[in-house]
C-alpha cells in the first residue's frame, strides 16, 4: 500500500513538473526575436498601437517600449498570445521596426518576398522595395533590387492588428540562387546607435558629439602600423603600413560612415608580403579612437588612436 502511495506521488509530481516546464516554455516563446542584445543581427524596436489601427504607423511619432533581436524573419502563420517576454505582454495592436546592415559579396539582382499578417514593408538602402500594408490575412508581395558588393541597409516594418493570428517571413533569392529565408551576413551596430529610427524617414542621422566629425589625420594602430586617413563627407579612405618597417606590409581601405559606425572594404597591396582582403566594421568610440567590431580574418589591428589632426600632417615637408 505504501509503495502504491509513493508511486502515486512520484507520478503526480512528474506530471506537475512537466506542466510547469511546458508553461515556462510557452511564456518564454517569442517567434519575433529575443530580448537578449545581439548587435550582429536585425534589431526590432517594438511600439504600441491604438486599437483599430488599420495600417503601418508613422514611426517617427512613436516611442519604442523595448527591442528584440533576430537573424531571420521566419514566423509562418500561427496563433500568437505570448507577447514579448522580457519586453511586454502585448500580443495585438503593436508594431515592430526591424533595422540592420548586411554584407553582400556577390553583385547582381536580388529578389525579395515578404509575407505578413497584417501589414509590412521592406526598404533596402532607403528604397521602398515591397509594400504589403493593411489589415489582412497572410499575404505575399515581392520586389527586387540590384546590389553591389559591400554593406547595405535593411528595414522591415510590421504591424499586428486584432488577435490572434500573425505571420512575418522574409525570403530572398541571391543571383543565380534559389529562394530561401533571408539570412545574410549581418554586420554589427553599436549598442548606442540610433539605427532603429529607420531609413525610410529621410531625416538622416546625427550622433551627439560626432556631428561635423572629420577623421582625416594620422592614426596609430595596435598592429604596429601607421594609418593615413582621409574623410570626404561620409566616405573614408586610408593607407596603412608598419611604423618601424615600411614595406613589410601595407593595405588600403575605402568605405562609408553611418553615424558612429564605419563599414570598410580593405585589401593588402604589393608593397609587402601579405595579400589578404576582406571587410571590416569599426565603431567611432570618440573623435580620437576607433575600435574594431567585426570583419574577415587576416587583419591584425583592432584599435586606432589619432596621432595628429588634418592640419600639419607632415611638418617635415613644410616650407
Amino acid at each position: 500500500m505504501e509503495g502504491a502511495i509513493v508511486r502515486y506521488f512520484i507520478g503526480f509530481f512528474s506530471l506537475v513538473m512537466v506542466a510547469l516546464c511546458a508553461s515556462a516554455m510557452a511564456q518564454s516563446e517569442n517567434p519575433f526575436g529575443s530580448a537578449t542584445e545581439d548587435l550582429s543581427s536585425l534589431r526590432g524596436d517594438i511600439y504600441y498601437l491604438p486599437e483599430g489601427t488599420s495600417s503601418l504607423p508613422d514611426f517617427s511619432t512613436l516611442t519604442p517600449v523595448g527591442s528584440i533581436y533576430t537573424k531571420t524573419l521566419d514566423v509562418p502563420t500561427r496563433s500568437f498570445d505570448s507577447g514579448f517576454p522580457g519586453v511586454t505582454d502585448r500580443f495585438e495592436w503593436f508594431a515592430i521596426r526591424y533595422t540592420g546592415s548586411f554584407q553582400v559579396n556577390q553583385e547582381g539582382e536580388y529578389g525579395f518576398r515578404l509575407v505578413s499578417d497584417d501589414g509590412s514593408r521592406l526598404f533596402i538602402d532607403g528604397q521602398k522595395l515591397i509594400d504589403n500594408d493593411g489589415v489582412h490575412a497572410s499575404a505575399s508581395a515581392s520586389g527586387s533590387v540590384y546590389l553591389t558588393p559591400g554593406t547595405h541597409q535593411i528595414e522591415v516594418d510590421y504591424f499586428q492588428g486584432p488577435r490572434y493570428y500573425v505571420a512575418l517571413q522574409l525570403f530572398w533569392t541571391p543571383p543565380g540562387g534559389s529562394e530561401a529565408i533571408s539570412s545574410p551576413q549581418y554586420v554589427p551596430t553599436s549598442s548606442g546607435s540610433s539605427l532603429g529610427q529607420g531609413y525610410s524617414t529621410g531625416s538622416g542621422w546625427s550622433m551627439p558629439g560626432l556631428t561635423g566629425l572629420d577623421l582625416t589625420g594620422v592614426w596609430d594602430c595596435n598592429d604596429g602600423g601607421t594609418y593615413y586617413l582621409r574623410q570626404l563627407d561620409d566616405v573614408l579612405w586610408w593607407f596603412g603600413e608598419p611604423s618601424d618597417y615600411p614595406g613589410e606590409w601595407s593595405n588600403v581601405a575605402m568605405g562609408s560612415i553611418d553615424e558612429d559606425i564605419i563599414y570598410l572594404d580593405w585589401a593588402d597591396v604589393p608593397k609587402g608580403g601579405n595579400m589578404y582582403d576582406g571587410y571590416m566594421v569599426l565603431m567611432i568610440d570618440s573623435p580620437d579612437l576607433l575600435i574594431w567590431l567585426d570583419g574577415t580574418e587576416g587583419f591584425g589591428g583592432s584599435e586606432w588612436t589619432r596621432r595628429t589632426a588634418q592640419s600639419g600632417l607632415f611638418p617635415e615637408t613644410a616650407a
